[in-house]
């Protein structure tokens, strides 16, 4: 099982996906696709997913989370 906070990396089973970095954003099962590499703390985990999806997306935090 993946946790929130998790950083794994794809591995070869996924094909042209091998090698790509992920936060994990909610628990997941650990299928044998993804290898753990590391973990954010809890306190930074919400804040760099936001980041992470962000760069990929090429949204606005706020886009994501909705404004206040």
């Amino acid at each position: 099982m993946f946790h929130r906070g998790d950083v794994v990396v794809l591995n070869d089973n996924l094909g042209h996906y091998r090698g790509e970095a992920e936060v994990i954003l909610k628990d997941i099962p650990n299928d044998g696709q993804r290898n753990l590499v590391g973990g954010l703390s809890r306190e930074i985990s919400w804040t760099v997913s936001i980041a992470v999806v962000t760069t990929n997306h090429e949204k606005s935090a706020e886009d994501i989370v909705g404004s206040a």
